[in-house]
């Protein structure tokens, strides 16, 4: 039997290659859509495309499209995929869907990004004003939270 191998992108015949590897079945292939659909309820569908946006404002435009060249969104959120297969139950994400429809949930998503910017800004300011005071101690000045 002659079985058609893929490597580095060029297709070749094989005699006795193995078989394919057995596509992942229903139930996992379900869930996984279920994962999707929570990625995009939520907007972390998008990570992929707001690191670019960051990445944009960032880096000068050679560095940037070389960049876009070979980052692509999609991949990204298929690993956020696995992730969230690999730490979450179906009924889990069945329970996330569910509440992310409530209104609080509804809340959450909308809150989140203003949330997790504060709690950022906040960890860094916290961690510098005791960089500050350790600075200072070790200068021997009186140490001072900002």
């Amino acid at each position: 039997m002659l079985s058609l191998i893929l490597i580095g992108g060029l297709v070749f015949a094989a005699p006795n290659a193995p078989p394919p590897p057995k596509p992942a079945s229903a139930a996992h292939a379900s869930k996984q859509d279920k994962i999707r659909a929570l990625l995009a309820l939520t907007g972390s569908d998008k990570t992929g495309e707001n690191i670019l946006a960051g990445l944009r404002a960032q880096l000068p435009a050679p560095q940037f499209e070389a960049m876009a060249r070979v980052f692509k969104p999609a991949e990204l959120t298929e690993k956020l995929v696995a992730i969230f297969d690999r730490h979450y139950s179906e009924a889990e994400i069945d329970g996330q869907l569910a509440f992310y429809k409530t209104p609080l949930g509804k809340r959450m998503i909308a809150e989140g990004p203003a949330i997790t910017a504060e709690s950022v800004k906040a960890s860094q300011d916290y961690a510098l004003g005791k960089l500050v005071e350790l600075r200072k101690a070790r200068e021997g000045a009186p140490a001072k939270s900002p």
